[in-house]
């Protein structure tokens, strides 16, 4: 699909503008908490396995891949604010909300509104996360960055972003810094395309993202959907988002649940 068409972007990039907010709090040590994800037999979370691909090219290829057995270098279940995130929100703009289980980023004026996780710069690692587009035009984006570099107003300038979107669609980016100007400039690497592995609308989709040196594995719901090979960055911050696109109505509000960040092995 070519969203460019549909929604206003450029093929060959997206520089939809962040939301701006206080930098994140870097210095914060994190305890490790414990493993959050409960594995219910037959269950939709029972044993996390997931299938890695072995082309990129490919939609999916199925390889078992299972939950680590090890202790997780970030982990949150979102029953409150334990892990210091930055809940700094402005009314009619954009707003960050935590309770009850789960984290609500919701943005009201066309733009993507980030929230970096807390005081982690991560080489190698794999992330599980439960999100869903919970209001808003269901073609909204929603998401995961990765080995990001944070600039002066705590937003990312150089990252991956792993987007999905409420049609079944998803695209991958690659986020860096214009020489000439300094401006932040958005690539895409995998354009949009559907895959009927990605749950449409506010259903819950499970994100997992494996970076191991150059090579990121970005999966849904059991499904690779991507293999990335990369050496730009290979070490940084992580962040959840949320994306109200330029051409649909104001309001995009996602949700996420069940976060845990393993070392890669």
């Amino acid at each position: 699909m070519q969203r460019s068409n549909l929604n206003g972007y450029s093929p060959t990039g997206y520089n939809q503008p962040p939301e701006e907010k206080r930098g994140p709090k870097l210095g914060l040590v994190i305890l490790v908490i414990g493993l959050l994800v409960v594995l219910i037999a037959g269950g939709a979370f029972a044993g996390y396995i997931f299938l890695k691909n072995q082309n990129p090219n490919s939609n999916t290829v199925p390889t078992s891949i299972t939950t680590p057995s090890v202790k997780p270098l970030f982990s949150d279940a979102f029953n409150n604010n334990q892990n210091n995130w930055d809940l700094s929100s402005t009314p009619g703009k954009f707003s960050v909300k935590i309770g009850g289980g789960s984290m609500v980023l919701e943005d009201d004026e066309h733009k993507l509104f980030m929230e970096v996780v807390p005081g982690n710069n991560l080489v190698d690692f794999r992330l599980d996360v439960d999100a869903s587009l919970s209001r808003g035009d269901p073609s909204n984006g929603y998401g995961v960055f990765i080995r990001g570099g944070l600039g002066p107003d705590g937003n990312l300038n150089t990252d991956y972003r792993f987007e999905l979107y409420g049609d079944g669609t998803y695209a991958i980016f690659k986020g860096s810094l214009d020489p000439t100007s300094g401006n932040a400039l958005n690539n895409i690497v995998h354009n949009y395309t559907a895959s009927s592995a990605i749950l449409k609308g506010g259903q819950v989709n499970h994100i997992t993202i494996i970076a191991k040196g150059s090579t990121m594995t970005f999966m849904v719901n059991q499904q690779t959907l991507y293999t990335y090979v990369d050496n730009n960055y290979k070490n940084g911050a992580v962040a959840l988002f949320v994306s109200n696109l330029p051409t649909l109505a104001a309001g995009a509000q996602a949700t996420f649940s069940h976060l845990a960040i393993f070392p890669a092995t």
